[in-house]
């Protein structure tokens, strides 16, 4: 496998759209394969595979890492992995062991991370509106002050671009807004596609 091909790593922020975007790719494995890339795996996120990672120690055996890395490898397309797990902003040590197990299995791809980001006021109130939903009885005062002493870093996007791009360098770094009137076509995985090189769905 030579360095032509690209591996894609969705890092799904929280409130960003992620599960769709899965559910998206999941179900036009069959397209995306048509188009040159590769979804591997047969579940709709790649929470398994990064479980697989988060210890070094035993990863390259791990049949949680092994067969999704073994499909890349093998595959002649692009590769797409998507998860939550890869923005784990509590650690820093996820691109590293990502990169490191890319290594030992011989895959030479060019490493590009799209991150979509949504406004944090909105992330915010979207976030309050849900836990409200879910039986929450604070007040939005309240739910803020807690949430800015505990998960402001959720929405460190900055923080999370610059912990990637160590690895994969600033200029394979993609960022896209989560926010429809930016989306090519108004649609978000039509963006996602655009974002990877491809215009056709």
């Amino acid at each position: 496998m030579t360095d032509t091909h690209t591996l894609y790593i969705h890092v799904g922020m929280p409130k960003t759209g992620t599960s769709a975007i899965q559910k998206m790719l999941a179900n036009n494995r069959q397209k995306l394969a048509s188009l040159g890339y590769t979804y591997p795996g047969n579940s709709n996120d790649h929470w398994p595979f990064v479980e697989g990672l988060r210890v070094l120690d035993g990863m390259l055996t791990n049949d949680l890492v092994r067969p999704i890395l073994e499909e890349i490898r093998e595959s002649d397309n692009h590769a797409i992995l998507s998860c939550e797990g890869f923005s784990d902003m509590r650690s820093a040590k996820m691109p590293a062991h990502l990169m490191e197990a890319l290594r030992a299995f011989g895959i030479t791809h060019r490493v590009v991370v799209i991150l979509y980001v949504r406004r944090q006021d909105d992330w915010l109130d979207s976030g309050y509106r849900q836990k409200v939903k879910m039986g929450l009885t604070d007040t939005f005062d309240e739910y803020f002050n807690d949430w800015r002493s505990q998960d402001f870093v959720l929405v460190d996007y900055l923080r999370k671009a610059f912990d990637w791009a160590a690895f994969v360098g600033e200029d394979n770094i993609i960022v896209r807004p989560y926010r429809r009137d930016a989306w090519v076509e108004r649609n978000l995985f039509s963006d996602v596609l655009s974002s990877m090189g491809s215009v056709s769905y």
